[in-house]
């Protein structure tokens, strides 16, 4: 009887792993289909929105004011004037002008003979044009020389030291023209300089950091 009954139970458990490996097909034909019809039904649903011709854009106009206009940082090319070195015993290239020279002027004040090496702005740029969308002064174009002063005698620019490069300006456009949104700003330069875009107060000498 033992014999019979464990004979009887072979076939269950064969007929158990045929079931499990029937529920596997099932499970991935399931979810193949189900897949599958949801990339149908998303397909269809973006024909038919396209074919109603249903979709668009839509512009909104921001005065360009209301944008912060980034600052326009310049240093000459060659920092300092080479014959305002030489007469002072100072040369030898721009590295060794720029981090290895002596720079000790015989018989002279070194605030006066920093001022003497270094170029002025007015040294370096020649004009400035900006063009503004909203007319100021009935007009929407102001060409300028670097000492002119706008709304107010607020300068155009401002002066930053810098060791590496000598003396570096700002363009710091005057609140009358942010106001009215400026569309261009065009400069005129009498030597090669170096150009930076950057954000307000992001320029820094790297003596200080």
């Amino acid at each position: 009887m033992q014999d019979d009954v464990g004979e009887k139970k072979m076939p269950c458990c064969g007929f158990s792993d045929g079931c499990l490996r029937s529920f596997k097909r099932f499970q991935f034909s399931a979810i193949f289909l189900a897949s599958l019809s949801l990339l149908v039904y998303q397909t269809v649903q973006c024909l038919s929105k396209y074919l109603e011709r249903k979709t668009g854009t839509t512009d909104k106009y921001v005065h360009i004011s209301s944008f912060p206009l980034p600052e326009l940082s310049f240093c000459p090319s060659l920092p300092y004037k080479e014959e305002v070195l030489e007469e002072s015993g100072i040369g030898g290239g721009r590295t060794d002008m720029q981090l290895r020279a002596k720079w000790v002027p015989p018989s002279q004040d070194p605030e006066e003979f920093y001022r003497r090496v270094v170029f002025g702005l007015e040294e370096l740029v020649a004009s400035v044009a900006v063009n503004i969308e909203t007319q100021h002064e009935g007009r929407n174009k102001f060409v300028l020389s670097p000492n002119d002063t706008l709304c107010g005698e607020e300068a155009l620019f401002t002066e930053k030291p810098y060791y590496f490069n000598g003396d570096c300006f700002a363009f710091d456009a005057p609140r009358c023209l942010r106001d009215s949104g400026i569309l261009e700003i065009v400069m005129l330069f009498s030597r090669s300089v170096d150009i930076f875009v950057h954000h307000p107060g992001l320029f820094l000498s790297p003596n200080s950091r």
